[in-house]
């Protein structure tokens, strides 16, 4: 071979080299691209579901009764069959129907049974339809007997009023007696120490405002409707008049939700009144089972959760926020995470990923299992000893398949985010499995920001956090949050407890929050 032909083959070698090389970076850069596409569908798609979709996250699978509870030979870690499992992971509208095909003959049940349960604690006003004593002659002209009656009820509702309560005192003493002492009983004490508002209508501008989600201005308009001028601000002062008589009631509450042996841990952003415009505030929920105890604070910052949980020993149940590693720092209290956050994650990309619905799939397997602990009523031994014997290889299962996927995804994509979230605080997910106490999530916390959540599209936002609007709200929310997780009237509870309120010998309130008054109420009906 001459030197020209081996020049000429080594220029086209090179050539073919850079070639190659430009289609390395040609699809390299084709990928980035792709990814970058599949991240904005992905937010395009959650925006629709954000705003045209359902929020539920209820899973139908029409696979559920294939599980293996007893993780057969083949074994939880057989990357064939995990690639099997995936490739047979789809969903389509037709599960959703299912799905609703069989839960509303359940809901509607339950809707038949807790109707009837209303209609029977109502006052029963009886009307009288009858025909008229013409038409009660038999054929023969004789008159008839009444010998059965048709009983039928609905639904009546009387439209609340106002009405003016006159309170006279009367004075006794000696007529023209000027130096005889006169003899008057004190004045009764209210809420509202000074202004219009008996308790009860007090009481029912709180509760509609908080429990309702009436703006004051639309309350004003109602009152006006009924023929009485009451202004927005007159309103205001009422409502920081009752939470100032609250605010003892809600430092009970705090005590009772640090007093656990778990506290479930939660924020949410709240709009609040400044000079100029509105700050961003934030909402800090800390719940228990049957207590809640919300703080208001003008930010995020982790020194808030560390304030309020200062004295707190024992296990804080929330999500990846990292405000919340001071909590732990210094070992006196210990974090437990919550798996509806990691699954929150693979469900918004169930149907446009098949790992993702595979992924779906092996958390609910974790919730099956608790909702047998659950409806069974087994006890905290059982609990523990079923979390590791049926939640702890499922556990190592997700977590086999979360480390093969962390290898291959693209940390930044969709996908990657949620597979790399849980890795991130694997020890407090996996935390709730070495007890029989801990919950598998921190659904009560979010359960407790859905009625602000909704009050906060009414009213837009709060008064001045200066002026203590944030804490009004907070007192607020909590009081009537701990009625509803007793099981309480906010508005009879709160009637009930007033005359300890206005009570200024009064002291003893961890008597009269919401589960003490709904112990009371329990012991006084098994009496």
């Amino acid at each position: 071979m001459d030197a020209d032909a081996a020049a000429r083959i080594a220029e086209l070698e090179a050539r073919v080299r850079q070639q190659d090389e430009h289609l390395r970076e040609r699809d390299a850069q084709i990928a980035t691209q792709q990814a970058q596409l599949n991240a904005l569908e992905a937010r395009i798609a959650a925006m629709q579901r954000r705003i045209f979709g359902r929020s539920s996250e209820i899973f139908n699978d029409p696979n559920q009764q294939a599980i293996d509870f007893g993780f057969g030979a083949s074994g939880p870690f057989v990357d064939a069959a995990a690639t099997a499992e995936v490739t047979a992971a789809t969903t389509t509208d037709a599960d959703d129907a299912e799905l609703d095909a069989q839960t509303r003959p359940a809901r509607r049940g339950r809707d038949r049974a807790r109707r009837g349960l209303y209609l029977r604690e109502i006052v029963v006003a009886e009307r009288i339809v009858d025909v008229p004593a013409s038409a009660r002659v038999g054929s023969d002209g004789t008159p008839l007997r009444q010998i059965a009656e048709e009983v039928s009820e609905r639904l009546d509702y009387i439209p609340g009023h106002y009405r003016r309560e006159r309170i006279i005192r009367p004075i006794y003493g000696k007529p023209f007696a000027d130096d005889e002492p006169r003899v008057v009983a004190p004045p009764p004490s209210f809420l509202v120490a000074k202004g219009l508002p008996t308790d009860a209508l007090a009481i029912q501008v709180l509760v509609s405002k908080y429990a309702d989600h009436l703006p004051l201005y639309r309350q004003s308009v109602i009152a006006e409707r009924a023929g009485v001028a009451l202004s927005r601000s007159t309103l205001c002062g009422w409502v920081k008049a009752v939470c100032e008589r609250l605010a003892p009631i809600w430092e009970a509450i705090g005590t009772e939700v640090r007093s656990g042996r778990y506290v479930h841990l939660d924020d949410t952003p709240i709009r609040v009144l400044a000079p100029g415009g509105c700050d961003i505030g934030r909402m800090w929920f800390y719940a228990v089972p049957d207590a809640v105890q919300v703080r208001f604070a003008p930010s995020r910052a982790g020194c808030w959760p560390l304030d309020a949980l200062a004295d707190y020993q024992g296990w804080v149940v929330s999500d990846a926020y990292a405000g919340h590693n001071a909590l732990f720092r210094d070992g006196q209290r210990r974090s437990a995470g919550c798996w509806v956050h990691v699954r929150r994650r693979f469900w918004h990309l169930r149907k446009l990923e098949p790992e993702a619905l595979a992924m779906v799939r092996r958390i609910m397997g974790l919730y099956r299992i608790e909702s047998v602990l659950r409806t069974t009523g087994a006890d905290e031994a059982t609990i523990r000893e079923r979390r590791r014997t049926e939640s702890l290889p499922r556990i190592n299962e997700i977590r086999h398949h979360l480390d093969r996927l962390a290898r291959t995804v693209l940390p930044k994509s969709p996908l990657g985010q949620a597979v790399f979230y849980p890795l991130g605080f694997w020890d407090a997910l996996t935390a709730y499995v070495t007890t029989g106490f801990l919950p598998i999530d921190n659904n009560l916390a979010e359960r407790e920001i859905r009625p602000l959540a909704i009050g906060r599209k009414n009213y837009m936002f709060l008064g001045s956090g200066e002026d203590g609007g944030g804490d009004w709200a907070a007192i607020a929310y909590s009081v009537i949050g701990s009625c509803r997780l007793n099981g309480l009237d906010p508005v009879r509870y709160l009637t009930d407890i007033a005359p300890f309120l206005t009570n200024d010998r009064f002291r003893d309130y961890a008597t009269i929050t919401p589960r003490a008054w709904a112990a009371r109420q329990r012991s006084v009906a098994a009496a």
